[in-house]
């Protein structure tokens, strides 16, 4: 008979564990959420594009996200144009996806090879917009 009794008491006590680790994994998934990668892709249009220097290039697209792409060489000038050629989709994931040329005077345009694509956090991004990064 007094096995009979511990097993009700354990059958009473699942449905109290198992709410229990349900609201721990809340706070775990809680935790995820926060700690998600960045969005990898920026989308065209492109809000802002700006040359910190003869190998980077800052972007943002509509949505808030941004990304600094930074080529191998040197091929841009700062406060000159960049040419942005998709490549098959509307979407800048990686260093195949758009062909960047910087111009080296105001007819020749100078290939830019794209050597990494790296997000940026909102905070991040908000420095690069207003100039004060670089």
């Amino acid at each position: 008979m007094k096995l009979h009794r511990i097993s009700l008491i354990g059958l009473t006590l699942l449905p109290l564990l198992t709410g229990c680790q349900g609201m721990y994994g809340g706070v775990d998934r809680g935790l995820a959420e926060a700690s998600k990668p960045l969005r990898q892709c920026l989308s065209a249009p492109l809000d802002q594009t700006r040359i910190l220097d003869d190998k980077t290039l800052f972007a943002s697209d509509r949505s808030g996200n941004a990304a600094l792409i930074k080529m191998t060489g040197a091929c841009m000038r700062k406060n000159e144009a960049v040419k942005i050629v998709y490549r098959g989709s509307t979407e800048i994931c990686g260093p195949v996806d758009v062909e960047i040329s910087g111009y080296s005077d105001p007819v020749m345009q100078m290939p830019c090879f794209i050597g990494s694509v790296t997000p940026l956090t909102r905070a991040e991004a908000k420095s690069y917009e207003n100039g004060k990064a670089s």
